[in-house]
């Protein structure tokens, strides 16, 4: 229906039923299983790609509000990559349902051996507020392509999103196995006692340790996208320093910063630092003019909150503010802020900044980057971002730098692949989603094989298995070991002949 949404749906709140009861109807769903078929899962992608085409410009509204996003970050930054995210299952779900066959153990012949693609269960998915549609609504493309049911919890940090899909979801999709709760922190407290087959959450470190130690408790898997501090690494040998400059801009402020995936901070070769600094100034007020308070096209932080804490950052460092270090607590405004060799222990370089605060420092080899860099981030940040002409630089940073993932002469642009996966490890997180992984991380892998023929005789039961273990048939089994894994055999008729060649072999040797 129609109508406000600023109020969702009280069932939601605990107010009709319990969250246990939310919980009870979701896994009797799936224990039913009505979501094995290719054909429902299908229809429930289709379901959901209707309602982001159908409620965009209500999503768009809806972010806009709860986040003061452009416009153009909304639609660029959200609702295309769902539509895209959401072909790229229409089009290869088939594929990935179909079981794989596997090689065969010559003396299990004859048989076949498969690994089906059973889905997981019933799955919570904790969503952020920086991106509350994209996030929350790919890790459900995953859920639905693998069979399973799924609760959203989305974030009530951003309100107005989360009341959107409370209320337009159940249209959309089957309400039996797909669900929404609104509520805060004593709701997500609730929902992470009860027993999960899968637990997925988007958000900082300190909170994935929560999620990820409550699971523990009913042995519940996790997939969880946390952040870190991600670095940027600025070689001499280099194409354009121009372009490095804008696409620094670009990741540290879109979302006004608030994203897993941006630079946190330069590591620059000393000898590029000041040519560094002369074009991020001139990318930024090429960005956002002379007074980026005023631009239509930078975001405004999510509350009150982050915005005292970063401006807590820019104040307490004791490096150089090369621009920027305005905050408007009140209007929740923090300004675009580069600072120049701040020190490690700054509170901006020990917490990521979550913000549009990009800090820069000199190094002089790529030793001193790499040890820098370790102190900084630690060893598992989620992105790593080096900029370099030179092949052998690149892939020396990239062995010696770990990351969840990396962009090679950009940054975040990793994230945008149709079907690479993205996800932490470490600190930064666990699992990994996007396309097929996605359909992967919400799947058990079931091994099953076939044994053809059991008739009661040499042929089709070898006594060679069963005891007593006689010297014939230890030698048969010592030869059996040396055998190759043979291909999978697609038919019983096969399986006989190799069987009937298997048998005389096995006769030779008796004799």
């Amino acid at each position: 229906t129609d109508g406000d949404i600023s109020q969702p749906p009280c069932f939601f709140k605990n107010k009709m039923a319990s969250l246990e009861g939310v919980h009870a109807d979701v896994v009797r769903s799936f224990e039913s299983h009505k979501t094995r078929p290719y054909e429902w899962r299908l229809a429930q992608l289709r379901g959901l790609k209707r309602m982001v085409v159908e409620r965009q410009e209500e999503m768009i509204a809806a972010m806009m509000k709860d986040l003061a996003r452009p416009r153009a970050e909304c639609d660029l930054g959200e609702i295309s990559g769902l539509k895209i995210a959401l072909d790229t299952f229409f089009s290869k779900l088939k594929g990935w349902m179909e079981p794989d066959k596997r090689p065969i153990w010559g003396l299990l012949a004859p048989g076949m051996g498969e690994t089906r693609k059973e889905p997981l269960g019933s799955v919570l998915i904790i969503g952020p507020f920086n991106f509350p549609f994209l996030l929350i609504l790919k890790q459900l493309m995953g859920c639905i392509a693998a069979g399973c049911c799924a609760v959203l919890k989305p974030s009530d940090a951003a309100p107005e999103c989360a009341s959107l899909l409370a209320k337009y979801l159940p249209s959309y999709l089957d309400p039996s196995c797909f669900k929404v709760v609104t509520g805060g922190v004593p709701e997500t407290n609730e929902l992470l006692e009860l027993r999960w087959d899968k637990i997925v959450f988007t958000g900082s470190t300190r909170v994935g340790k929560i999620v990820a130690a409550a699971a523990a408790k009913h042995l519940t898997p996790c997939l969880l996208e946390c952040g870190g501090k991600n670095a940027v690494f600025i070689d001499e040998k280099v194409q354009s320093i121009e372009v490095i400059a804008r696409r620094l801009i670009w990741g540290r402020t879109f979302n006004c910063g608030q994203t897993c995936l941006a630079p946190d901070y330069v590591l620059c070769m000393e000898s590029m630092l000041p040519a560094l600094e002369k074009s991020l100034l001139v990318a930024l007020k090429e960005a956002f003019g002379d007074d980026p308070q005023g631009s239509p096209d930078l975001s405004r932080v999510i509350n009150s909150a982050a915005a005292s804490r970063l401006k807590a950052s820019i104040e307490g460092t004791a490096g150089r503010l090369l621009c920027g270090g305005k905050v408007d607590v009140a209007k929740k405004y923090v300004s675009p802020t580069i600072i120049v060799e701040p020190k490690l222990t700054d509170l901006v370089m020990t917490e990521e900044s979550f913000g549009p605060v990009l800090c820069l420092i000199a190094v002089k080899s790529i030793d001193d980057a790499v040890s820098k860099h370790n102190k900084i981030s630690g060893k598992h940040p989620l992105a790593f971002y080096p900029f370099s002409s030179s092949a052998s630089v690149i892939e020396e940073l990239l062995t010696r730098i770990r990351s969840g993932g990396a962009t090679v002469n950009d940054v975040i642009t990793h994230a945008g692949m149709r079907d690479m996966p993205f996800g932490g490890l470490g600190n930064s997180g666990m699992g990994c989603y996007v396309g097929q992984y996605s359909f992967d991380a919400f799947t058990h892998p079931r091994g099953v094989f076939h044994k053809w023929f059991s008739y009661n005789n040499e042929l089709c039961d070898p006594s060679v298995r069963y005891a007593p273990a006689t010297p014939a048939k230890v030698q048969v089994l010592q030869l059996g070991v040396l055998l190759p894994d043979l291909p999978p055999l697609p038919s019983a008729p096969k399986a006989l002949a190799f069987l009937c060649a298997v048998a005389l072999a096995w006769m030779y040797v008796r004799k």
